[in-house]
């Protein structure tokens, strides 16, 4: 609106200006009037002819720019039925151990199915993995540990056990779609990165809480971290995440920070940075939206007055 506000005034003044000319230059006296309204006359009607020329220009980019983000809007909302048919296809059947196969030895067994979103919470809170154990050096055929549910996974063995399970591949074709998702919107030219974090919002308020979590690990210690993870922290793709479904993986009760700062540190604050640079971590972005910028640094100035940035500088 501004621009075509900006146009108008130019044309206008374009006008005056031709006036002001002829006015100084053609000649004045009455046997000459006729010469000059002949003057002005063809001035101003090319001046018309261009301002209707130019009009004509800007009608066809208003145009072109309304069907380009029409078009867009229809890709984007086609890519998004087609993100909540890949999650509504999602499916899991097969048997698992009834009890705790760690303690009991004649575990029963029962058929688990489940389809859609319930999966990631399944998955995550109540499936029961198994690792086979090395023993002597040699993988063992017989011997096995059991851990229920991926948080379990985490917190026993570790970030390295995430991509060790076959089983977490279920989500490969989900996980692959939305990165399409969010990498179409961010690669629009035509939209400026306050309409582009409108349009990815909205991506994210699809989202159940478990996907959230899902998707937290899966570009952390899994294969969204190179490309998916950087979107992430750019758009805060994990605004909605509850880091109380979060876990406190391996890695982190290891390194005892409890005693040494007297408080229970999460996945959330270990893996938590106002550093763009640290890959290993999840920038603050990821979770605020940093284009509030009062709030946004705010944010920042109470992340680093908390424990949790001195494991920030540690690191």
């Amino acid at each position: 609106m501004k621009l075509i506000i900006i146009y108008i005034l130019l044309f206008v003044g374009c006008i005056l200006l031709s006036f002001k000319f002829l006015y100084e230059n053609v000649p004045s006296s009455e046997s000459d009037m006729l010469v000059r309204l002949y003057y002005i006359g063809g001035v101003v009607s090319g001046i018309f002819a261009f301002g209707a020329f130019f009009v004509a220009i800007l009608t066809y980019h208003n145009q072109k720019k309304t069907g380009d983000l029409q078009r867009f809007e229809t890709t984007l909302f086609n890519m998004l039925q087609l993100q909540q048919q890949i999650t509504n296809e999602l499916r899991y059947e097969d048997t698992e151990p009834d009890r705790n196969p760690n303690h009991e030895e004649n575990t029963g067994w029962r058929t688990i199915e489940k389809r859609g979103r319930d999966i990631f919470e399944h998955f995550w809170v109540s499936k029961w993995f198994s690792f086979r154990e090395i023993i002597d050096g040699k993988i063992s055929l017989d011997e096995k540990s059991w851990y229920e549910g991926m948080m379990n996974v985490l917190m026993s063995r570790g970030s390295e056990a995430y991509n060790q399970l076959t089983e977490i591949t279920t989500f490969d074709h989900y996980f692959r779609h939305l990165y399409r998702i969010i990498k179409f919107i961010d690669k629009n030219k035509a939209l400026n990165d306050k309409e582009k974090y409108a349009y990815i919002s909205i991506v994210r308020a699809t989202l159940s809480r478990f996907e959230l979590v899902w998707l937290y690990y899966n570009c952390l210690f899994g294969v969204g971290k190179p490309k998916f993870k950087p979107l992430i922290e750019k758009y805060a793709l994990l605004k909605n995440l509850r880091d109380e479904f979060l876990t406190i993986s391996k890695d982190v009760i290891e390194k005892d920070y409890f005693r040494k700062y007297q408080m229970i540190i999460d996945d959330y604050l270990n893996y938590l940075t106002i550093d763009k640079n640290d890959t290993s971590k999840y920038y603050i972005g990821a979770f605020y939206n940093s284009r509030d910028k009062e709030s946004f640094f705010k944010v920042i100035e109470d992340f680093k007055s908390c424990p949790a940035a001195k494991l920030d500088k540690e690191s």
